[in-house]
């Protein structure tokens, strides 16, 4: 273990720190008292493991508030107690000279019903970790007092305090021991306050012990860490209050890192430990205005709400699509080899990047040696979607980490991704009910790959993932192979369900397997969405299961197909046909409308939607959608009514159609959004006579006039498609992009959103059969 010895302390920050003594915003004339005075620490740490590269490796924030309430003091011992808030109470006690007696903070946590003891730990540590670094309560306030010898403070007084620091909660722990040196500097005045600077460096050794869950082995593992270092400081002390008013200090340790797994195998790898803080004390006043300050700069810089805009000319132009911007940051990207700049660079980036530069990106970290973002990268590829299927050549770089948690925790990358994501993938798309490799998680080399690891991974649950991958291509062989290894293995929990059938893997619900043959609607509806009584007690206010169908439904099916010979869509087309009830008749329906079965005619659908059974409606109105991917543009004449109705509901606020009984509807969605800002229609959405009419009243614009304004100006940017047409019915949609009035000294702020109308042609005119939509 390597071991830092204390050298002469130098801070490069100590000039600016002696610069701001004089212009800090500290309160004039006031009593000397702590209470109600509060201390802002700020700063940044990392710890970095044994592979880990310091121009790539990111650390994490602190950002703390010590609020103190109130002061007791106790004569007869000599001891001071300070009455703390931070995100809990905490109490601080030290005596005469300032050093520290007791700190009380404890962890604060409220349980949900029946949560696990080892949920319940593990829940506590979201609490106390703040990118990768443990800091329990009572270490946030080790340095909140600091230390001065009896007698008259002057230039030139050195003193040593034992430092024995210590804050346990559970199974999280830190402590700190070692010997600080202080030294004054010099005297300052401050707003005619004598003051001292005081320059301190200890020798120290760190200790912290925590656990975290690995979803994948549904445990917790132990992480410890050793190190040895010096913490160097300086600060701003104020003898009234017996409390500094600025402090700055840094730590560097160096040691060793172990990760500790249940079946106890040890892992273990160099680190290092770097942190910077501030610390700055501030009255209520000038904490206020510190606070108005962060409120006026987040309003200049935050829009608010889903809806993101352009916050100044870089992100303007990339909104623009300025590729020599783009390839400019990537560059910098690239070139830089600190882990701000590099992020600084890709927040820049944003989303305008694009799948084929995102690949690049990834090439040149590999290439630069920031092996964790390639590495992270390409596991997001198994199952987002965004990028193509993860290749051989990918899949080998990932394998020594898979096969090897000690490697993983050396780059200090996150184990769980790297077998959750492909797992989900191969589970949700398997290739052997998804015709279309290239919607596979994986190329057909890379998952032959995968299978291979069954037979020849140490990795307990990359042997597990390579059986996974071969149920994913030979669900009938390897179904059994999962049963049996299943109840051994928490990893294989998802494919234990997939064998079984269950479509409903959600904790709330009640994972029954697909029902057998000839099974009654009651079974099914059970197996689409029944619930776990054990949860449904413990949270009362759950809905009641429904006809429910998505996606994993509808592969479940198949791949049961696949593995049983079973032809479950013709047993539900024979349960249909015998249907003695709607509730029956709304089951089935259901589930064949969800396999993509055609299973009635439009008109047979009008006369459903229109049906006095509510079972009737529901299961016409779940056949509408389906029904419109063979449907055409309607004619100019009924384009021209429904549109105009539709802007009319939209601008306006007029009345939308009747539904179908006849009732007065309302739209889900408005465009209508804050205050009496101006309609912006694309002309070319509208037909020709709608566009003459409404041009005398609103602002028409071409796509490409509405894309050049600028992103500030007031407005609600409306687009209607061309209604479609299928039988008696119609659907028309509209999209919107509003812009709210703001000053110049505030961001941009709107809302965007989608509303759709499926529509019915009755004697009478046309009704709103069911609408639909979406805003940010």
């Amino acid at each position: 273990m390597n071991t830092i010895t204390p050298r002469r302390a130098y801070l490069p920050f100590a000039a600016a720190l002696l610069a701001a003594c004089t212009l800090a915003p500290l309160a004039a004339a006031q009593e000397a008292r702590p209470a109600g005075w509060t201390m802002v620490v700020s700063g940044s740490h990392r710890w970095m493991h044994g592979r880990q590269q310091a121009a790539f490796a990111r650390g994490g924030g602190e950002q703390t508030q010590i609020a103190i309430d109130s002061v007791r003091r106790d004569g007869a011992r000599g001891e001071r107690t300070l009455l703390i808030h931070m995100d809990t109470a905490a109490s601080v006690t030290h005596d005469a000279r300032g050093r520290l007696v007791r700190i009380d903070a404890p962890v604060e946590y409220r349980g949900s019903p029946g949560e696990s003891a080892l949920d319940s730990v593990t829940a506590i540590g979201w609490s106390v970790m703040e990118g990768g670094q443990l800091i329990l309560p009572a270490a946030r306030l080790w340095d909140l007092v600091p230390s001065l010898p009896a007698g008259a403070p002057r230039a030139g007084l050195r003193w040593t305090d034992p430092v024995d620091l210590h804050a346990v909660a559970g199974p999280y722990a830190q402590s700190l021991r070692g010997e600080r040196v202080s030294i004054i500097v010099r005297d300052t005045m401050v707003q005619g306050r004598r003051m001292w600077i005081v320059r301190d460096s200890a020798a120290v050794r760190y200790e912290e012990r925590w656990i975290r869950m690995e979803r994948t082995l549904a445990d917790s593992v132990g992480v410890e860490r050793v190190a040895d270092g010096i913490v160097r400081g300086r600060h701003l002390y104020d003898p009234a209050l017996g409390l500094f008013r600025q402090r700055a200090d840094t730590a560097r340790y160096a040691g060793e890192a172990t990760l500790r797994y249940p079946d106890g195998r040890r892992f273990r790898t160099p680190a290092r430990y770097e942190r910077t803080r501030a610390w700055m004390l501030y009255d209520s006043a000038s904490l206020a205005r510190r606070e108005q300050e962060a409120m006026d700069a987040a309003r200049r810089h935050n829009s608010g709400g889903m809806l993101r805009f352009a916050d100044g000319e870089i992100e303007e132009r990339l909104s623009k699509g300025d590729t020599v911007l783009r390839d400019s940051l990537i560059a910098a990207w690239n070139s830089a080899r600190d882990p701000g700049a590099r992020s600084a660079a890709l927040l820049a980036l944003g989303w305008h990047v694009g799948e084929e530069k995102q690949e690049e990106m990834a090439q040149l970290a590999l290439l630069a040696g920031d092996t964790a973002y390639y590495v992270r990268h390409v596991v997001e590829g198994f199952y987002t979607g965004n990028r193509p299927p993860v290749n051989a050549a990918e899949l080998q770089i990932l394998l020594p980490f898979m096969n090897d948690p000690g490697l993983a925790f050396a780059f200090g990358i996150d184990l769980d991704p790297m077998y959750e994501d492909p797992r989900q993938g191969l589970l949700t798309d398997p290739p052997a009910v998804q015709p279309d490799s290239t919607r596979w998680s994986c190329t057909r080399a890379a998952c032959e790959l995968l299978m291979a690891q069954y037979d020849q991974a140490r990795e307990p649950r990359l042997r597990a993932l390579g059986l996974i991958a071969r149920l994913a291509f030979d669900p009938a062989r390897w179904g059994p192979v999962v049963l049996r290894e299943g109840p051994a293995n928490p990893y294989l929990a998802y494919a234990v369900m997939a064998v079984r059938g269950v479509a409903a893997t959600w904790e709330a619900a009640a994972h029954a397997p697909i029902p057998e043959p000839g099974a009654d609607w009651r079974a099914w509806l059970e197996w689409m969405d029944g619930r776990n009584p054990a949860y449904a007690a413990a949270n009362p206010t759950l809905p009641r299961p429904g006809v429910r169908w998505d996606a994993a439904h509808r592969t479940t099916v198949r791949f049961q197909q696949v593995l049983t010979g079973r032809r479950i869509v013709d047993e539900l087309h024979a349960r249909l046909a015998a249907a003695e009830s709607d509730s029956a008749r709304l089951v089935f329906g259901t589930m064949l409308v969800g396999m993509d079965e055609a299973i009635h005619t439009p008109a047979q659908i009008a006369q459903m939607v229109q049906s006095a059974s509510v079972a009737d409606r529901a299961l016409g109105m779940r056949q509408l959608p389906m029904l419109f991917r063979d449907a055409v543009p309607a004619d100019s004449a009924t384009a021209e009514v429904l549109v105009d109705r539709v802007l009319a509901i939209q601008i306006d606020a007029a009345q939308p159609w009747p539904d179908v009984d006849g009732k007065t509807a309302r739209a889900w969605v408005t465009a209508r959004g804050e205050g009496p800002i101006p309609a912006l229609l694309r002309r070319d959405s509208l037909p020709p006579e709608v566009a003459r009419r409404w041009g005398a009243r609103v602002r028409l614009l071409s796509a490409a006039e509405l894309a050049a304004l600028p992103q500030r100006e007031p407005g609600t940017r409306i687009r209607v498609s061309r209604p479609m047409v299928l039988g008696p019915f119609a659907r028309v949609d509209l999209r919107f992009d509003s812009r709210y009035p703001r000053g110049a000294d505030e961001a941009p702020a709107g809302n965007a959103g989608l509303w759709s109308a499926w529509l019915l042609k009755t004697p009478g005119g046309w009704v709103l059969v069911m609408q639909g939509g979406s805003i940010t």
